[in-house]
């Protein structure tokens, strides 16, 4: 059972982060070569800040291999965590119940208008 949601990001941003390295391997395979580091956004601000901050405090000390993981790729600088704030999380209009306002605004910027009345 998972102990936070800091717990849960943490472990969702490890996860995407061997995706990544997966997708990094196949890229060399192809003979192509990454110019910048890769970002990976986090919606936990918590989240991010663990993966660049090297202290572990021991209310995380259950994600100690999550974190050495994506710390030493972030060490490396093939990888950049990011946090994304909520006003630019435009998947969360199909993730989740949103208010009027902010389902607008993601629609709104996802170009999609609603169907003109009669």
């Amino acid at each position: 059972m998972l102990k936070s949601s800091t717990e849960a990001k943490y472990r969702t941003v490890a996860y995407h982060v061997v995706e990544t390295i997966w997708i990094w391997k196949l890229l060399h395979d192809l003979r192509i070569q990454l110019s910048s580091p890769t970002r990976v956004y986090c919606d936990n601000i918590n989240a991010s800040y663990m993966a660049v901050n090297p202290v572990q405090h021991d209310r995380n000390k259950h994600v100690a291999v999550d974190y050495h993981f994506v710390h030493e790729r972030v060490s490396h600088g093939d990888l950049v965590v990011r946090y994304i704030p909520t006003m630019l999380r435009l998947a969360d209009i199909f993730t989740k119940g949103l208010s009027s306002k902010l389902f607008d605004f993601f629609r709104d910027n996802m170009s999609i208008r609603s169907s003109p009345t009669d």
